[in-house]
């Protein structure tokens, strides 16, 4: 389990965020083969809310943090209430 992105982008400059987003997304997409492998199942879980509009962004601290470039294109799913969001490991460049 993966826990603060949304703390990570909230606490770099908001000039440096889209280069930090594509960091996160770059150390996830080195990793993917291996986890893929190894049949690992990773959740990353935000404190913020989710939301899915043209892009995928959380609203944390009210501040807007755009995640689509960290996560790329997602399917949502809705489970017991709760909307949880699935990005495949074949994540793209």
């Amino acid at each position: 389990m993966v826990v603060g992105i949304d703390d990570v982008l909230y606490l770099t400059k908001e000039k440096d965020r889209h280069s930090m987003a594509r960091s996160i997304h770059n150390i996830l997409q080195s990793a993917a083969s291996a986890i893929e492998r190894k049949k690992i199942q990773v959740q990353v879980v935000c404190k913020g809310n989710v939301k899915k509009g043209d892009t995928l962004w959380i609203e944390y601290r009210s501040v807007k943090l755009d995640i689509e470039l960290i996560f790329g294109s997602t399917t949502k799913h809705t489970h017991n209430g709760v909307d949880k969001y699935m990005a495949g490991f074949n994540l793209s460049s």
